[in-house]
């Protein structure tokens, strides 16, 4: 009897130890793809961050001309009296809107 209690035993370490391993499996690849994911993110929120801060750049130094370089500016008027063509709207950040 004592024999059948010690492989019982035995094959339940066995068995503990396999589901052990296969855990730490599963967890490294699971670690691997959470640091891909977030490297990729943090590397997306930078290049938003780097945009933004160039903007705000153009923004800053524009405005010593008391003009945003990103704001809508009508084209030069062939006529006198017509309505002046807006440029392409651009979003720009020291504005907090579409201008």
């Amino acid at each position: 009897m004592s024999t059948t209690a010690e492989g019982a035993q035995r094959r339940l370490a066995e068995y503990i130890q396999q589901v052990d391993e296969e855990v730490a499996k599963e967890l490294e690849v699971d670690l691997k793809d959470n640091i891909t994911l977030q490297t990729k993110t943090l590397q997306e929120s930078l290049e938003t961050q780097e945009v933004v801060a160039q903007d705000k750049k153009i923004c800053v130094l524009s405005k010593s001309k008391k003009r945003c370089a990103m704001r809508m500016r009508p084209k030069s008027r062939s006529r006198r009296f017509s309505k002046p063509r807006m440029l392409p709207r651009t979003r720009c950040s020291c504005w907090g809107a579409m201008r």
